[in-house]
């Protein structure tokens, strides 16, 4: 998108009423985690909340305060940041913290035009039972499916039919994939309040160039010495949770021939998990350690995607695909496993390839092809930016942000 971001709250109601532009809408995003922990969900709604800043509008972020030495208030890439307290008690920390989260809603609402809620739990039951549906719009959004998604939870946590009655009322529901969209109608939600936004990846990425390579691996290694890189040694990164169902440990097997071929070659697993500890175990048993390495999480991936030579894409959490996404537009080569969700953004051998991860030394076979192929590599990352960049143009005008502000204006009319 070129030229400068507007608003198109402002835009629309200066037209309508020829008045001066309005004040900034004011959007609340609840979530229950958010930065300093940073997975894929949680950077996305820092974008989100970006976004919304460059459009004009004035987000803030409500989340726990899950360590004392934490601020109650603070700003991240700008945009402000209240955490209400999280008490360390089992069972009664998670209901103490909604009973804050409810006070705070009621005391601040004149202080909010809309309300976002990030997952279809307890605190968005208690965003909807906090403020009334006519004065304040209150929108869910679903952004995981399968095992660890909204519809799961709900079936499986005590009180979440309870739970999945409320969010059913909402006025919106935004899902961030088809996959997400189709559960919740299985489940029951109204398909007509079901909005289908995919959080987009189009911001500028910095040229992969030889020298942006070279700088990224040389600030990496300051940053943590465990990702020193000797020379031009191949360097496959992976950006995941750490779960035990996404075929990690299998994939730091099919490094042990990489590493045979390649001795200075690395590894980077980046991310944090239930599975992190069985997985530095096993990196520990087969000898590989500090060449398949464990560094926790990024809040920004640019630079371990300017200095990997390959992304792998584990088996995905459905609706999960933000990192395939920034590394397509990045560039970078990708190899990731053959399911829907990837071949949903990869065409096979034109500008990614895809593993079988059943058969054992599928990765292993498609590492090798892409580290003794530099040209492979480089006509694979052109490939993949181009596509990146197309895609992102045509749902440039579903973005949530817009979406939002969108919602915030159809209210202010009727109010």
């Amino acid at each position: 998108m070129s030229g400068t971001l507007q608003n198109p709250v402002g835009q629309r109601l200066s037209r309508q009423t020829g008045d001066s532009l309005p004040a900034a809408p004011r959007i609340a995003i609840v979530a229950r985690r958010f930065w300093p922990i940073a997975g894929e969900a949680e950077l996305d709604l820092v974008r989100l909340a970006e976004e919304l800043s460059q459009l004009g509008a004035a987000p803030t972020i409500i989340t726990p305060r899950w360590e004392k030495q934490w601020s109650e208030r603070s700003r991240v890439r700008g945009v402000p940041v209240v955490r209400l307290p999280w008490p360390a008690t089992p069972g009664w920390g998670m209901l103490r913290y909604l009973y804050s989260l409810s006070r705070y809603l009621r005391q601040q609402r004149q202080e909010f035009d809309a309300v976002l809620v990030a997952g279809l739990r307890a605190e968005a039951f208690c965003a909807l039972a906090s403020l009334p549906e006519n004065e304040i719009p209150v929108v869910l959004r679903a952004s995981e499916a399968g095992t660890y998604g909204e519809v799961a939870w709900q079936q499986q946590a005590r009180f979440g039919s309870r739970i999945a009655n409320s969010c059913r009322q909402a006025g919106a529901i935004i899902a961030n994939s088809s996959f997400v969209a189709a559960e919740l109608r299985a489940a029951n939600y109204p398909a007509e309040r079901i909005h289908v936004l995919p959080s987009t990846t189009d911001q500028e990425l910095p040229t992969r160039t030889p020298a942006t390579k070279a700088a990224a691996r040389v600030a990496l290694a300051a940053a943590n010495h465990d990702l020193h890189i000797v020379g031009e040694a191949p360097v496959a990164v992976c950006i995941a949770s750490l779960q035990p169902e996404r075929g990690l440990e299998a994939m730091i097997r099919a490094w042990l021939p990489i590493q045979h071929r390649w001795p200075h070659a690395r590894l980077w697993i980046v991310g944090d998990g239930p599975a992190r500890e069985t997985m530095f175990r096993l990196v520990c048993d087969l000898d590989v350690r500090y060449r398949v390495v464990l560094p926790g999480t990024f809040d920004d991936w640019t630079d371990l995607l300017q200095a990997a030579d390959v992304l792998i894409a584990p088996a995905p959490r459905p609706s999960q695909t933000t990192v395939l996404r920034a590394a397509l537009a990045s560039g970078l080569a990708v190899v990731a496993t053959d399911q829907t969700e990837h071949r949903q953004w990869i065409e096979p051998e034109q500008n990614g390839l895809l593993y079988a991860a059943s058969e054992k030394n599928s990765l292993t076979l498609c590492l090798t092809r892409l580290f003794e192929n530099a040209a492979l590599r480089e006509r694979l990352g052109q490939v993949a930016k181009q596509s990146a960049l197309s895609t992102a143009a045509t749902i440039s005008s579903e973005k949530e942000s817009r979406w939002l502000l969108n919602l915030v204006a159809a209210h202010r009319d009727h109010s």
